[in-house]
């Protein structure tokens, strides 16, 4: 019987618990320039964001696993792009793929607050060779157990700054308070139906 329980509080926890990715590919914003633009999938929406600088919804490059539009924030600054969430997220990831031959150093760097502010949470770092081009990609990856409200992404290429295609924005949100209560729930009826029998 206590194996039983296990497994039913197993099954709560795999329902209940686990959450699943979200993918912003751009697919759903109009080409062109954008100061800012959102996209939402599966109940999270996120907002991008350059300072006021534009960014650019463009075709795919040539990767093949990409969709058919991608981000490319190409400007004079190295400003970063700044995805806020609409819900706290558990981690996040992003692949890029070089706009010209050069070597680009990848940023990425998860934090506490909204619009790039609060404590960094962590952060990934990627060093694109001038050897690797279309269709060629790397993914930068970050996580916290402290959720995470924004992210920010940029490259630093000796030929231009900012001079990358972006695509797959990839989160896993933190559930919300009401799946954690019935999975709170399901584990006190087992811990009652213990006590009971």
């Amino acid at each position: 019987m206590r194996n039983l329980r296990l497994a039913a509080l197993c099954v709560a926890v795999g329902t209940f618990g686990a959450a699943q990715a979200q993918l912003f590919g751009f697919e759903t914003v109009a080409g062109g320039s954008h100061t800012s633009f959102s996209e939402t999938s599966g109940g999270v929406t996120a907002t991008f964001s350059q300072g006021g600088d534009p960014m650019d919804i463009v075709g795919n490059p040539g990767v093949g696993s990409w969709g058919s539009q991608s981000l490319l924030p190409y400007t004079s600054s190295a400003t970063p792009v700044t995805v806020d969430f609409s819900v706290a997220i558990y981690s996040a990831s992003i692949q890029a793929s070089d706009y010209n031959a050069d070597a680009d150093d990848l940023y990425m760097i998860a934090y506490a607050g909204a619009g790039g502010t609060g404590a960094i949470l962590d952060s990934d770092y990627v060093f694109w060779d001038t050897w690797e081009s279309i269709p060629d990609f790397t993914t930068l990856g970050v996580s916290s157990l402290t959720p995470i409200l924004s992210v920010q992404f940029y490259g630093s290429g000796y030929a231009g700054l900012n001079n990358m295609y972006w695509d797959n924005l990839e989160v896993v949100a933190v559930p919300e308070p009401a799946t954690l209560s019935a999975l709170g729930l399901a584990a006190l009826a087992l811990v009652r139906r213990r006590k009971s029998a």
